[in-house]
């Protein structure tokens, strides 16, 4: 016989009927049984076979229910057997009387916090939400530190989209443990949830209680929040946001980059000082060389940006920074020729044209820079046509064929072209310029100051240039003379 067979039928002896009197010499001890030792084992057998049906396949669970009920009756200071009855009912698919069981026990025992958490977490699992908000708070009351049952409460009113009353009771947790584990935890995995979901709205004030209660991780959520206000389009906010997040100690070189780029659309000067100070802090990042670089080359400070990215490359390692793509290729390539380094720029654009064929702007500004240099001509005039493919009625590439054409000295054909482009772009100071130049080599010296002068009416900046050009046709004696021409 299985010992454990051997107890059950001792405890159901024990439940079935008294000891008999014991006779014993008197000054010894009594050893019957109470009436409350009675109880007890009588409450021990039906534990016991409750047990027992629980495994008897031919049984019922909702009589192995029974069976811990009677238990619990008799046993008034052990949650456990209403605990045991409530799963069997709910396994034979009675949650009411699930229910019923462990509110049953909750009544006789009051002053229980485990009765309390039994009854809160079968309601909770079965929806149950008023019931299980009901039980949670009792057992809350009788514990105010246990940080799992705000954390259950929360789970129940961020179902019910009570989100603001969730994080209100996580808060006053965070108060009871400040910094709580399970809590920031809780909270971040909500909030990666709502994300999920595609509900920023929802994840946003998530992010706004870890930046406030995570002292040491603010500058992270703050940034989470901004990328979230980013998504909302709402960028004042989001601007705000990471404002905020770049002052923190462990603010992200993403950071740096988010604000600078959206301060770009009004003010590139500060996008450009935003970048500077996350490089201060994150010497090489990266990203913020890559943005630097950019922003510099937009502003014309070619030097600036050629240094930028030059740091930028050395740190990702050139064949890694050859594979970003056109617009990385076309910009380095550009500021590089601004700055004079034309084999260096010619490298860039050679490259970017062998694995971008069709990229019309790289062929254009190659072909360009080509022909301002006289060199490569033939390959040039090559590299403007396949661009003039793409876009046939681009007046800045109409205007490098024909410069193309002026430096080979086909001045009629140099001048059909640069007149197109100047019909296309008749206040082009470059276009014009080029004309006037091509009328002089024609020999048509009004014509090229009327051309010359167009030129320096609508770009101011290059009158030395030009009053150059008309000083060696004894055309004006200073600047004053061309002006008032």
């Amino acid at each position: 016989m299985k010992a454990g067979t051997v107890t059950l039928i001792v405890l159901v002896a024990l439940s079935g009927c008294r000891l008999a009197p014991l006779h014993k010499p008197a000054g010894h001890p009594d050893f019957r049984l109470s009436e409350s030792d009675i109880q007890y084992a009588r409450a021990l057998a039906h534990y016991g076979r409750g047990i027992l049906a629980e495994h008897d396949s031919e049984l019922s669970g909702r009589e192995a229910a029974q069976h811990f009920l009677k238990a619990g009756q008799l046993d008034r200071e052990s949650h456990r057997p209403y605990s045991r009855a409530a799963l069997n009912l709910l396994k034979a698919n009675m949650p009411d009387e699930a229910l019923a069981a462990l509110q049953e026990a909750c009544e006789k025992d009051p002053h229980s916090i485990f009765r309390w958490i039994d009854l809160a977490t079968m309601s909770h699992l079965l929806q149950r939400y008023q019931l299980a908000r009901e039980a949670y708070n009792k057992a809350l009351a009788l514990d105010p530190e246990a940080t799992f049952i705000r954390i259950n409460l929360a789970k129940i009113d961020f179902v019910q989209q009570y989100d603001e009353s969730a994080l209100k009771l996580l808060e006053q947790g965070m108060q009871h443990e400040p910094e709580s584990p399970a809590i920031i935890s809780y909270v971040y995995d909500q909030a990666i949830e709502f994300i999920k979901l595609n509900a920023p709205e929802r994840a946003l004030p998530c992010l706004l209680f870890l930046a406030d209660n995570v002292t040491d991780q603010r500058g992270r959520f703050l940034h989470l929040a901004g990328e979230l206000k980013e998504q909302l389009k709402d960028p004042e906010t989001a601007i705000a946001l990471y404002r905020k997040a770049v002052r923190q100690p462990d603010a992200l070189p993403e950071t740096f980059l988010n604000l600078a780029v959206l301060r770009a659309e009004s003010d590139i000067t500060e996008s450009i000082s935003i970048l500077s100070d996350g490089l201060k802090r994150y010497a090489g990042s990266p990203a913020l060389l890559y943005a630097a670089g950019f922003l510099h080359a937009a502003t014309g400070e070619y030097e600036k940006a050629v240094e930028q990215l030059d740091m930028f490359v050395e740190g990702v390692g050139r064949q890694q920074a050859l594979r970003l793509g056109s617009d990385f290729l076309m910009v380095y390539a550009s500021s590089k020729e601004r700055i004079g380094a034309h084999d260096e720029a010619e490298v860039l654009f050679e490259h970017c044209i062998a694995y971008y064929p069709d990229h019309h702007e790289a062929l254009n500004y190659l072909a360009y820079m080509w022909a301002e240099l006289g060199i490569n001509l033939e390959t040039a005039l090559e590299y403007v046509n396949r661009a003039l493919a793409h876009e046939p009625e681009n007046a800045a590439y109409i205007d490098t064929l024909g410069w193309i054409y002026f430096k080979m000295g086909r001045y009629d054909e140099a001048l059909e072209e640069l007149l197109k482009a100047h019909n296309i772009l008749p206040d082009d100071p470059v276009v014009a310029d080029h004309v006037g130049d091509v009328y002089l080599a024609l020999g048509h010296r009004q014509n090229a100051i009327k051309f010359w002068r167009l030129s320096l009416k609508n770009a101011p900046e290059n009158e030395d240039e030009i009053i150059a050009k008309m000083k060696k046709l004894d055309a004006v004696s200073n600047k004053g003379d061309l002006l008032n021409k």
